[in-house]
């Protein structure tokens, strides 16, 4: 999440928009030196020595592990509310609740089970979130269709 949402130049382009609360006199160097610390966390976490291409097959290969662990109830192992539902559902909904764009996001948007999963985690946990989300969808002008949804 920190790389598609703070190196990669779609992501940035979407996050930087969360600076705009802060002053305009110093808003250009707080983002700056923000985005620059995040560059040397993942730097020193050795993310940022791969490829754009490596990292994202990285995230893909660790996403595809996490949904072959995944139950097919309401919660990450089935029936039962757990920890690990609070660390998937975070690390989930800023992938495929986000309008942030990259190939993961589209591999988790093209597994059903992904989405309802948010969907329904948000719902139930979020009911706020829910309900702007709708909001906002409902306010977003609407493109031709030309066949299957994106």
């Amino acid at each position: 999440m920190l790389y598609t949402h703070f190196i990669r130049a779609q992501g940035w382009r979407y996050t930087r928009a969360s600076f705009d609360a802060v002053p305009t006199m110093v808003r250009a160097l707080v983002r700056s030196m923000v985005r620059r610390q995040m560059r040397k966390i993942l730097w020193t976490q050795g993310i940022l020595r791969h490829s754009d291409a490596d990292i994202i097959e990285a995230g893909l290969r660790g996403w595809r592990a996490v949904l072959t662990i995944m139950a097919d109830g309401p919660f990450f192992f089935g029936e039962k509310l757990s920890g690990v539902d609070a660390i998937v559902f975070a690390a989930l909904a800023t992938t495929v609740l986000t309008p942030i764009e990259s190939p993961i996001r589209h591999f988790l948007r093209s597994q059903p089970r992904c989405v309802t999963y948010a969907h329904r985690v948000r719902s139930r946990f979020f009911p706020e979130l829910a309900v702007a989300a709708k909001r906002e969808q409902a306010a977003e002008p609407r493109a031709p269709s030309c066949g299957s949804p994106i």
